[in-house]
């Protein structure tokens, strides 16, 4: 569906079951990209971290999504940006939805 619209060719949107990922549109997942850049926001860093003790679920995660969102302007360009916009808008206008910048999965 998204072949030759978007970053996807053909043979690897076959491959995927009709699946595409923002790995494969970009290289890395935002996740990736932050990790790669020293958020602490993966189950391996949050779990035992001290600073993190006590909250409830909904604090820990707006923490956690904080420590993401903090470090995304120094780390992903503006020419990233609004690549991703282009590539996301090309698949919205073919109806793909439910985008996941995170997981991977289109």
């Amino acid at each position: 569906m998204l072949a030759g619209k978007v970053n996807v060719p053909a043979c690897i949107t076959l491959m995927n079951g009709g699946r595409c990922s923002i790995r494969t549109l970009f290289g890395q997942t935002i996740r990736e990209i932050l990790v790669d850049n020293g958020a602490k926001i993966l189950h391996e860093h949050t779990r035992n971290d001290p600073a993190l003790a006590g909250l409830d679920h909904q604090a820990l995660i707006k923490k956690v999504w904080q420590r993401g969102r903090d470090l995304l302007p120094k780390v992903v360009s503006e020419q990233f940006l609004t690549q991703l916009t282009e590539q996301l808008e090309c698949a919205h206008a073919e109806g793909v939805i439910g985008i996941s910048l995170t997981w991977e999965t289109l």
